[in-house]
């Protein structure tokens, strides 16, 4: 479902970078200016047919205004998409089919993680996401 998420943002934030499920072992190596989508286990709901997912969004930039007011933006992007049909994405060979959310409810809003080791300003955000894959 990650994999589905981070095409369907990167088409509608083309001008943003966005990795997955990025450690902080490497943080020198990594732009400024990112998102990290990172996705814990989810459980399943037989009688819905539906999965929970808890997704974290974590933005960082040397300005934390832009850092702040990006996290907002992309908070406020996808807390309004329901019901929609994320895109099928193909990564290292393995295929993601295409994924419906059928609900997204705020876990945590956008809050200030404070500072890395380079000084770059996090925002970090939660949604909880109820998909099902075709």
């Amino acid at each position: 479902m990650i994999y589905n998420l981070a095409q369907y943002l990167r088409d509608n934030f083309p001008a943003e970078i966005f990795f997955i499920n990025v450690s902080s072992a490497n943080n020198n190596q990594l732009p400024d200016r990112m998102i990290n989508i990172s996705e814990p286990p989810g459980r399943e709901q037989p009688m819905s047919g539906y999965t929970v997912k808890a997704i974290t969004f974590t933005m960082r930039d040397i300005d934390p205004v832009k850092s702040y007011k990006l996290s907002w933006l992309i908070y406020d992007f996808l807390i309004n998409c329901y019901n929609i049909d994320l895109p099928a994405v193909t990564v290292g060979g393995d295929i993601y089919p295409v994924i419906n959310i059928g609900a997204v409810n705020p876990g945590q809003t956008p809050y200030l993680m404070g500072p890395d080791p380079e000084s770059r300003i996090k925002f970090v955000f939660n949604l909880i996401y109820n998909f099902r894959r075709f």
